[in-house]
């Protein structure tokens, strides 16, 4: 078990862009604890730009009113993103478990899911072709930050091709669905 330092040693030099910075423990507020950030803008030349204070920030109105508005938006954006992903759950467990149990009263066959995946190939690639929004973003290009929210008439492409892609068995994640069907929803808001 360590034991804590003693106050002569609260003290730690540390070397860090060539020059040499001198800390305190916070706890003391000793000799050589680092100024806030009020201290710092009072310390600051005229022409230098001020200090940010983050305690300042997290108490202004405003921050207050982006975390209602956030709460707002986001709650029910992510109770349909809950829905949509139990939806996907439920369609799967019926494709690939109750009814294979049912057809065959056994286990499913092991071609089972190459028809269900030959109709989710199919199914998307109908979305694509005729429904706005050509269905998401392709996960072919990787995380391609940039663009902007789908609009309004792309979302229910997006909310089909995904359906489609997921519940059917193809191997992709939920993710860029649900940042798109969310990114959407919150740009609808």
């Amino acid at each position: 078990m360590k034991s804590w330092p003693s106050n002569s040693d609260r003290l730690l030099l540390l070397q860090a862009d060539e020059r040499l910075h001198v800390m305190a423990d916070p706890d003391t507020g000793g000799a050589g604890a680092l100024p806030k950030a009020s201290e710092h803008a009072a310390m600051a030349s005229p022409g230098a730009p001020q200090a940010i204070d983050p305690v300042a920030i997290m108490r202004s109105r405003r921050y207050i009113g982006a975390l209602v508005l956030a709460a707002i938006v986001g709650i029910p954006v992510s109770v349909i993103a809950y829905g949509f992903l139990a939806l996907v759950a439920t369609i799967q467990k019926f494709l690939f478990t109750a009814l294979p149990n049912q057809i065959f009263s056994t286990p499913a066959p092991a071609w089972w899911p190459v028809p269900w995946l030959v109709l989710s190939g199919l199914l998307t690639a109908l979305t694509i072709r005729y429904l706005p929004g050509n269905g998401g973003h392709s996960p072919a290009f990787g995380f391609v930050a940039g663009g902007g929210p789908p609009i309004r008439r792309e979302l229910p492409g997006i909310a089909l091709a995904a359906l489609t892609t997921l519940s059917l068995g193809a191997v992709l994640g939920p993710e860029a669905p649900l940042i798109a069907i969310g990114g959407g929803l919150g740009a609808l808001a």
